[in-house]
């Protein structure tokens, strides 16, 4: 009996080392969260070694980390994203035979020769906006071929930088905005489009500005501060009017090094060409229709775009393709009786013609709305 209890005891370690064996322990809270953050875990669960070894693809920017041994913990990670953190050492990566993509951008790199070390047999490395001054022990022959990307040598600590993570044009609300994220020490950072400039924040966190409703052609917009800057091109927003059964071509404006993806449309059917041309098709039945597209320069999305069909002016009672005080006196003449109420002047669709459709008008007459 004696014997048989002790079996059970020893049994029970056994299990017990077992499970502690597949739990990890991290070094950094940093990093622990940012891995409980991807393997969509609280805060107070375990990390199980099983659960990491399934990780080939991980985001940690910008999570303060400065200590990465428990990269030891990651020996399946591909593409690993430690950018805007605290990081001065990268020996840890060099155990970690499956990564080829790193980005360590934005951190306190000011020196990789250990990199020379990586076992991986060939790595792409993002070390942008670090302050690494020279490169000599890369071209000596190491285990690894390189490909560097990135802005590598700042010399300066104090020098201005600016990197864009991303900026694309899009719609939200039916307005025209532009949304970035980035990173500088540049204090007079400003978004530039048409005739508008606004201050702009680079703190790695995604931002919008709005942009002028009023541009009438494809135009390009900037994210700068005078010498460092990112450029996207913003296309408008079109209003067409085709019969029923026709064909359209539109010209969007977008250089040859664009590529546009995704048409889509309600009624009827839309392409687009190597020419940076959308073509739509109306239906047999003319009918109010959205033509949306996104584009690209190379693998990078810049923006998304819509184009309206047969759908008017808002606001414009009188279909002379403006709205002027002759629509406000029609919504008035509709609200007290004087005219029959028209779908155009129910601007809310609540069903009926009342003083907010007026001010609906007078609002886009003003262009407020």
């Amino acid at each position: 009996m004696a014997r048989k209890v002790l079996f059970i005891i020893v049994l029970a370690l056994l299990a017990g080392i077992a499970a502690t064996a597949q739990q990890v322990t991290f070094g950094s809270a940093q990093f622990e969260r940012g891995v409980k953050q991807h393997l969509g875990l609280d805060s107070t669960d375990v990390v199980l070694q099983s659960q990491t070894d399934t990780i080939t693809v991980i985001d940690l920017s910008g999570l303060e980390i400065s200590d990465i041994r428990d990269v030891v913990y990651l020996p399946n990670v591909r593409y690993l994203n430690l950018s805007q953190n605290e990081i001065s050492d990268l020996a840890p990566v060099t155990g970690l035979d499956s990564l080829h993509h790193l980005d360590v951008a934005a951190n306190n790199l000011q020196n990789i020769d250990i990199l020379s070390q990586a076992c991986s047999d060939s790595m792409v490395v993002n070390v942008a906006y670090n302050y690494i001054t020279h490169f000599g022990r890369m071209s000596l022959p190491c285990n690894c071929r390189f490909t560097f990307v990135g802005r590598s040598t700042q010399i300066d600590l104090a020098a201005p930088f600016l990197y864009v993570y991303h900026l694309y044009a899009g719609f939200e609300d039916g307005k025209h905005y532009l949304f970035y994220r980035a990173l500088s020490n540049v204090e007079t950072l400003r978004v530039i489009c048409g005739s508008k400039q606004v201050a702009a924040t680079a703190d790695g966190e995604d931002h919008k500005v709005e942009i002028p409703g009023s541009l009438s052609a494809t135009t390009l917009a900037y994210l700068t501060d005078g010498t460092l800057c990112d450029s996207v091109w913003v296309i408008p927003a079109q209003r067409l009017n085709t019969p029923g059964g026709q064909t359209v071509s539109i010209a969007t404006g977008l250089p040859d090094s664009y590529r546009i993806g995704y048409v889509n449309t309600r009624q009827g059917t839309a392409s687009a060409d190597s020419t940076m041309t959308v073509t739509y098709h109306t239906p047999a039945t003319a009918a109010p229709d959205t033509i949306s597209f996104v584009y690209y320069e190379g693998h990078e999305l810049r923006g998304i775009a819509n184009y309206y069909v047969n759908c008017g002016v808002p606001g414009d009672l009188n279909g002379d393709g403006i709205v002027d005080i002759a629509d406000v006196n029609m919504v008035i003449n509709m609200m007290i009786g004087r005219m029959a109420p028209t779908a155009a002047g129910d601007t809310n669709d609540d069903g009926q013609v009342d003083i907010a459709d007026v001010n609906a008008v007078i609002n886009l007459m003003l262009g407020k709305s």
